[in-house]
């Protein structure tokens, strides 16, 4: 397929996901997650992140400010020496935060589902396109730390980059028990492989 083919058909995908959010009948809504259905073959899924993305961000760039301040008054010998390590362990601290995130955004995205084609487009925050048949994936959930949305619907695979086999996770969503279920519904009325945990036990 050619680079114009591909860049036509991530587009109709595109436009596919954009009308099941709009048109299909939603399954979950929270703060930064939403799930639709637009049946009988489609399930469209956004997860963005930006809570804890722009929390860690927010805390970063003031660690980064202060440890410049301080890089400064030390440099200038109008503050201690031994605030100096004080300023490292803050850098070392926020690099390692902001390179979480950049892994987080790899989680996170726009998901599409076609149950007729039995295949999944993603597009993640980082960038990054997947296309995989769905026999290859299996759904999982795990406990999150938002009390309103206390319950993530997670996606596991393997994709083959060049570089061997790659674990992949895709979020699609969290939110309440209740629309966790609905969405585990529809997966499994199609034949996706689901596990669903409630306290570390599957059911």
């Amino acid at each position: 397929m050619s680079a114009g083919e591909l860049g036509e058909r991530a587009l109709d995908e595109l436009a596919q996901h954009q009308r099941a959010l709009e048109h299909g009948r939603v399954l979950l809504r929270a703060k930064e997650s939403l799930i639709a259905f637009d049946a009988p073959f489609l399930l469209a899924c956004r997860s963005e992140g930006a809570v804890l993305e722009l929390a860690i961000f927010r805390v970063t760039a003031f660690a980064f400010l202060l440890s410049g301040v301080i890089g400064t008054l030390v440099a200038l010998r109008a503050a201690p020496p031994h605030i100096g390590a004080v300023v490292a362990v803050w850098l070392v601290g926020s690099v390692v935060a902001r390179v979480f995130v950049r892994r987080r955004r790899g989680e996170h995205g726009r998901i599409l589902l076609d149950f007729e084609a039995m295949s999944l487009h993603a597009r993640t925050l980082a960038g990054t396109e997947y296309r995989l048949p769905l026999s290859e994936c299996r759904i999982r959930t795990e406990l999150s730390e938002d009390g309103e949305a206390p319950v993530w619907i997670i996606l596991f695979s393997t994709t083959d980059e060049g570089k061997g086999p790659k674990q992949l996770k895709l979020r699609l969503g969290r939110g309440a028990e209740h629309e966790v279920d609905r969405v585990l519904t529809v997966l499994r009325s199609h034949h996706v492989a689901v596990e669903r945990w409630d306290a570390g036990v599957a059911t």
